[in-house]
């Protein structure tokens, strides 16, 4: 055991920390991230809205894998020039920037997954419909394709001290954010939460009987699996956001420029024909910011940060509720209690989560003290 310490402690001791890269490295990784997961929105538009689509070769897929493709050549040039300016000799650990480990394990990850895409496409044809969302090399290939922002925030995670972010540098953090929250709900679009889904529905009569042997209603199936998509994207979406603001202080406009991302990217999913919910989670973005921007003032920055947590999601919900209301022929299909009910649950699973983002007082914080 002695010696298994001393020689971890000697290793310490002579290996070299490893060096920070240039603020426009990471800003052109943030860039190429966000086309990355535009060339991910323009794939599901044309996996919707082609009902033709026979080949594994098409626009989209360029678009998409020449984004991934530039995103892996500039992440390998970064690391081959660390190893030429630090004088390191081989491949390794050392080899690679610190806060880049995250963007090599995209890479390998979209890679694998693309070669299995391909392999899947040619062996049983393209997928339609609900069938993109769980095909298998299609989970592997969004699984990766949501690594990559979260690998342009890494390498600022490795960097910037929570004081020193101000707005003008924190850009590129929350672009990154917003195609990261782009990408997941990706692989539930089925609950088509983005699009309205069953809040704007209008079931028919055979919809609302119950099934004379099961006594199952089919309207209350598809309520709860709104329900169930709600609360599965803002736990997506506050997960991202609240990590952030747990690491950074958020400057104003940051969920604003967050929640732009994820709407362009919804617009594009549904082929431009769906507005009101995209624009309803930019205000509910903007509605965000003011609040935090109130929150700032409160000397516990802890209650603060909680009071956020929870308030955050049900303003962002608000907003969605009341702003698609505006579709003079959409119909609420859900009851009061269910619909009230989903948007303060969302508020209490975004205060849940600080039980594990907020430490004990013992422990060295970032920007909460």
């Amino acid at each position: 055991m002695s010696s298994i310490s001393s020689s971890a402690d000697h290793h310490v001791a002579t290996t070299k920390p490893l060096a920070l890269t240039a603020t426009r490295d990471r800003i052109v990784l943030t860039l190429l991230s966000t086309s990355a997961l535009l060339g991910l929105a323009v794939d599901v538009r044309k996996h919707n809205s082609s009902a033709s689509l026979d080949s594994f070769f098409t626009s989209a897929h360029a678009m998409l894998y020449a984004a991934v493709t530039g995103y892996a050549c500039f992440v390998l040039w970064i690391c081959r020039r660390h190893m030429v300016e630090n004088g390191i000799g081989r491949l390794g650990r050392a080899a690679i920037p610190r806060g880049w480990e995250a963007a090599v394990m995209a890479i390998v990850a979209c890679a694998v997954a693309g070669v299995g895409d391909m392999s899947w496409h040619l062996a049983y044809g393209i997928e339609q419909g609900n069938d993109i969302f769980f095909s298998p090399t299609h989970i592997i290939l969004i699984s990766g394709l949501t690594m990559l922002p979260f690998g342009a925030i890494r390498t600022y995670w490795a960097d910037s001290a929570p004081e020193t972010t101000n707005g003008r540098r924190f850009w590129p953090i929350a672009v990154a954010a917003g195609s990261a929250i782009s990408a997941v709900p990706v692989l539930f679009l089925f609950t088509n939460v983005t699009g309205g889904g069953v809040l704007s529905a209008n079931f028919p009569a055979e919809m609302t009987t119950p099934e004379p042997n099961t006594g199952i209603v089919a309207s209350e199936l598809f309520n709860n699996l709104y329900t169930s998509g709600v609360l599965i994207h803002s736990a997506v979406i506050f997960g991202v956001m609240l990590c952030i603001a747990r690491r950074w202080s958020l400057p104003f406009g940051a969920a604003t420029l967050m929640m732009t991302v994820f709407a362009i990217n919804s617009v594009i999913w549904f082929d431009f024909q769906v507005w009101r919910q995209p624009v309803s989670f930019v205000v509910g973005g903007f509605c965000i910011d003011l609040m935090w921007l109130g929150f700032k003032s409160l000397k516990n920055r802890r209650l603060a940060f909680r009071l956020f947590a929870l308030l955050s999601p049900i303003v962002l919900w608000g907003s969605y509720l009341l702003i698609s209301l505006t579709d003079t022929a959409a119909a609420i299909s859900m009851s009061r209690e269910q619909w009230t009910g989903t948007i303060f649950w969302t508020g209490i699973i975004g205060l849940a989560s600080t039980a594990v983002l907020v430490p004990p007082r013992k422990q060295p914080v970032t920007h909460l003290d």
